[in-house]
């Protein structure tokens, strides 16, 4: 991580990337799927200027902390999801690309003013010959006519046109040569020179790939960077999807790659949304995640905890009694392939939420809960100070 990088220097940074000031020419509808188009661009310029590392790992951290939400402007009530992130930049292309080069030299041009180092800016000499005048983009803020050049399109690194991106029963096996995942960087193409003058003196910076970014969908933690005071109490649904063999019962688990309690075994689940009550959660995430249809079922356990490093919490154990459906794998960056564990020989280390619905379940802690009780009309409590 490029310790340089401070946050409280980021928010303003961000504030100066307004639409009128890098649109010029392009065109680009003011708002897509009911967020606007510049606080779209300002949540994916994050990853530039702080360890996010993929779309994913964006949407995640976006979700939960709510310094991002207000550094781009966001309404905590409407954060965009990972999918409209990932359409927004696909649906076009170009015009994003041209957008987002602008706006990193936006902020380049407004560091250097207060001698503020970037990761995505290096000033050290690079050979240019072969680069090419990609366009000329007149700041109309600072005044300044800036030339941006980076290498002929024959020498970039091409894009596919056939994104690679994992779908549901993906088989590894059959990959294809010349298929790639396409990272957040890649459409920039990156080195790229900009230049201007400032009377008889030329500038010329170079925006390049920060190092966080060379591997895109590792797991990657802002607690060092931003800490954790940031991370918002939340309601949490957890489904054990249960089913008997030889008179023995399974619990349907997998292994979490990315976000809270990556490495640790979970059931399927995730956070509640405001508007949605608890079992409207069970079926969406089930859906989502699993794509089993819940039918039937119960809540078995809450519990109320803030473990150290993870949000506060209020966990909702429920169990499926009756689904649809065979467990797919959905969501092949959040986790791994679905299996049925016994429940008398379960594997480690199981993520906290897990843990506890499972135990609650085993126990019959709560024998009083229903669909009723679970969803009071009055504010959980989530903790008492």
């Amino acid at each position: 991580m490029n310790e340089e990088v401070i946050w409280e220097r980021i928010p303003p940074m961000l504030e100066s990337i307004q639409l009128e000031r890098i649109r010029g020419h392009v065109r680009i509808p003011l708002t897509y799927a009911g967020l606007s188009t510049e606080t779209l661009l300002k949540v994916h310029l994050l990853p530039y200027l702080a360890p996010l590392k993929s779309e994913r790992a964006l949407a995640f951290e976006l979700a939960e902390r709510p310094e991002l939400q207000s550094a781009v402007g966001l309404d905590a009530d409407r954060i965009p999801s990972r999918a409209t992130l990932w359409h927004f930049r696909h649906r076009n292309s170009a015009a994003f690309r041209k957008l987002m080069i602008r706006a990193l030299i936006v902020m380049a041009l407004d560091a250097d003013k207060v001698r503020s180092a970037l990761p995505f800016v290096s000033k050290s000499n690079q050979d240019a010959t072969d680069f090419v005048l990609e366009e000329t983009f007149d700041d109309p803020q600072s005044g300044l006519l800036i030339n941006i050049s980076m290498k002929p399109t024959s020498q970039r690194r091409e894009i596919p046109r056939s994104l690679f991106l994992p779908w549901p029963d993906f088989d590894e096996s059959s990959w294809e040569e010349g298929k790639e995942k396409v990272w957040l960087h890649q459409f920039l193409n990156f080195p790229i020179s900009a230049q201007w003058r400032i009377g008889s003196r030329t500038r010329i910076i170079w925006l390049v790939q920060p190092s966080w970014m060379e591997s895109p969908y590792s797991a990657q933690d802002l607690e060092r960077y931003l800490g954790k005071s940031g991370k918002a109490p939340y309601t949490a649904c957890n489904v054990l999807v249960v089913r008997k063999r030889r008179g023995k019962e399974e619990v349907l688990l997998a292994r979490r790659l990315m976000g809270s309690g990556a490495g640790s075994y979970s059931v399927p689940g995730g956070k509640k949304k405001p508007e949605e009550s608890v079992l409207a959660c069970v079926k969406r995430e089930l859906r989502e995640e699993v794509g089993l249809e819940f039918r039937d079922g119960r809540p078995i356990s809450v519990r109320n905890g803030h473990i150290p490093g993870f949000p506060r919490v209020r966990s909702v154990g429920v169990i499926a009694t009756d689904w649809i459906g065979e467990p797919r794998r959905l969501e092949w960056l959040a986790h791994s392939k679905w299996e049925w564990f016994p429940l008398s020989k379960l594997p480690e280390p199981l993520f906290f939420p897990t843990r506890w619905a499972i135990e609650d379940y085993r126990k019959r802690s709560f024998a009083n809960l229903n669909w009723e009780n679970i969803d009071p009309n009055e504010p959980f409590m989530l903790w008492s100070e």
